[in-house]
């Protein structure tokens, strides 16, 4: 449940029941790809890892390189990755937030798919 707070505390921009608990802009700057990643030589890159501050980020960098990670997301996507498998996906265009919490040490889950099936299910009328 507490993942779930965070997430919600996100998508509702900093604020929570009507009240403002992080400063105005916190939510639209965490969420910006991080100036670090243009620093950074493209050979040095990894795939897939669009960092914002501490939220990965579905979106492309065309200027080093990279490609939108979570084809089956929504590009407004971002996620709080932790250990083993714990998620905390944000989707504001769907107005969602998705909590996931396994242990994935033989790497299989794929981040992209279920995102995309978990908003498919919440689509259904």
């Amino acid at each position: 449940r507490d993942y779930l707070r965070l997430g919600y505390l996100y998508l509702r921009d900093g604020c929570w029941d009507g009240q403002r608990l992080l400063p105005e802009d916190w939510v639209a700057r965490s969420t910006t790809i991080s100036e670090a990643l243009y620093a950074t030589p493209n050979e040095a890159l990894i795939p897939g890892d669009i960092q914002g501050r501490q939220w990965w980020l579905n979106r492309a960098v065309p200027k080093k390189g990279l490609l939108r990670p979570w084809k089956d997301a929504p590009e407004d996507t971002y996620a709080a990755i932790g250990h083993w498998g714990q998620y905390v996906i944000v989707v504001p265009s769907e107005d969602t937030v998705i909590v996931r919490l396994a242990d994935d040490r033989d790497e299989t889950f794929d981040l992209s798919t279920f995102t995309g099936l978990a908003l498919a299910i919440g689509a259904v009328p």
